[in-house]
Order: structure tokens, then C-alpha cells, then sequence
């Protein structure tokens, strides 16, 4: 039975941690992840069920830092863009439409 508790807290728990908009709520479920680790009955479940906690833990947080740094990184890329137009622009010569030549391999 305790086993298959830990199979529905590793997949339930991961699932709940996309949907956390603030730090601080990863960091509850973190906490209530991990005090459902210690009610396991051996060793290797409570280090495994911890893994899973701290990677959903990570995930959380990673997903809350990816959102954030969103308007930063397109604001970057348009200056990027805008920087190779202007350095390149006088350089690299305009599209030109390419010549067709006629099927040569007819003769």
C-alpha cells in the first residue's frame, strides 16, 4: 500500500508544481512533499520519494524564472536583431532575384 502511495505522489506532485505562481507556494508544496517522504516505510522509498520531491521543487521554480525572464530575453533578441541589420545592412548586397538559366542538360 505505501508503495503505491509513492507512485501517485511522484506523479501528482510534478503536476501540481507547473501550476504554482510563487515561490513561496513551491516551497509549501516542497515542504508537504517531503513530510509525506517521511512517513514511508523504507530507506530507499524516503530517498527516492526526496529526489522526486526536489526535482518537482526545481521544476517549479524553474518554470516561475523562465516566465519572469521572458519580457527580458525578447527585448535582448530585438536589439540582437536590430544590431546585425545595422552592422550587415551595408554589407551583405540586398536579395537580388537569382538568374534562371535554361536546362542545359538537354544538348
Amino acid at each position: 500500500m505505501k508503495l503505491a502511495a509513492v507512485f501517485i505522489a511522484s506523479f501528482l506532485f510534478p503536476i501540481f508544481a507547473y501550476g504554482q505562481t510563487t515561490l513561496k507556494e513551491c516551497f509549501a508544496q516542497h515542504n508537504q512533499c517531503v513530510a509525506a517522504c517521511f512517513e514511508l516505510d523504507s530507506e530507499g522509498s524516503k530517498a527516492s520519494c526526496m529526489a522526486q520531491c526536489a526535482g518537482a521543487e526545481a521544476t517549479c521554480a524553474g518554470e516561475i524564472g523562465l516566465e519572469s525572464t521572458k519580457p527580458f530575453i525578447r527585448k535582448k533578441t530585438e536589439q540582437l536583431e536590430q544590431l546585425l541589420e545595422d552592422f550587415f545592412g551595408d554589407i551583405l548586397p540586398q536579395d537580388e532575384p537569382t538568374p534562371e538559366f535554361e536546362n542545359q542538360s538537354e544538348t
